[in-house]
């Protein structure tokens, strides 16, 4: 009876390794970094302007198993080159970045950035690249550097990992730097869940408009980009990423972020 049983686990192994990979090419593994409300993680549990937006694409893709994963941005960007991770969530376009990644034709959405900076500061609006120069600026490592962002006199304080804007808001606060640089979305959503309304401002930084596109690694842009385009035109013309945004926000008890723009 020995040698049957045997025989029967080791046939019921040898199926168990075979399926895995089955199992690991069908689901999409999406990365991300955190930028809330776009990404981020909420009682254990990935959520998002975005996240929702991406969902609703997949659906149209007949997609049926995806998993988000939480990556630290200069890693994601190696695991898509080496097709590790399938796709990435959320990301600016660069020259660099579109040599290594599959960028869709068109962007899900368009932001822009700004600075929150504390009340006081003597500015009511940014002009030109020279009103910042002299500013301590707080920055995610990695993250793209558009428009006159992308001046090399700029004084950058990097911050790596999560949650490196709500950090760097916390920061602006403490006097430790003079302003926090991110996506206009991401920093009034920072303010207004921090409370701090009443400390800090958010000024507009003009020509640093891009978009936000969902990325593929090569051999996961061969399979699915070109239905992920065809998904992408069909919801737009249903729900606009910003649309699903402002409601997202307004779940939240926020003010829409459509009054907030500039």
């Amino acid at each position: 009876m020995e040698a049957p049983r045997r025989s029967a686990w080791l046939c019921l192994a040898l199926l168990l390794v075979l399926f895995r990979p089955a199992i690991s090419q069908d689901t999409l593994k999406i990365g991300y970094f955190e930028g809330p409300p776009h990404v981020y993680m909420e009682n254990g549990e990935v959520v998002g302007a975005a996240v929702d937006y991406f969902e609703l694409i997949a659906d149209k893709m007949g997609l049926e198993h995806w998993q988000f994963e939480y990556t630290p941005i200069n890693r994601l960007f190696d695991y898509l080159e080496s097709g590790k991770m399938d796709v990435g969530l959320n990301f600016g376009k660069t020259d660099e970045r579109s040599a290594r990644f599959a960028y869709p034709a068109e962007p899900f959405s368009t932001t822009a950035h700004a600075l929150a900076v504390r009340i006081d500061f003597p500015l009511s609006e940014i002009r030109s690249v020279e009103d910042l120069i002299p500013l301590r600026l707080g920055y995610l490592k990695g993250a793209n550097h558009p428009g006159m962002l992308g001046d090399p006199r700029l004084q950058y304080h990097y911050i790596y990992g999560r949650e490196a804007s709500r950090q760097n808001v916390l920061r602006v606060r403490a006097g430790r730097i003079d302003a926090a640089v991110a996506s206009q979305d991401e920093l009034v959503y920072h303010i207004w869940k921090l409370h701090l309304q009443n400390e800090l401002k958010i000024l507009a930084l003009p020509g640093t408009s891009f978009g936000l596109y969902t990325i593929m690694s090569p051999p996961c842009a061969t399979l699915h980009l070109k239905d992920y385009e065809k998904a992408l035109q069909e919801l737009q013309e249903e729900i606009t990423y910003p649309e699903v945004l402002d409601s997202y926000m307004r779940g939240m008890n926020h003010p829409a972020l459509s009054t907030d723009r500039q």
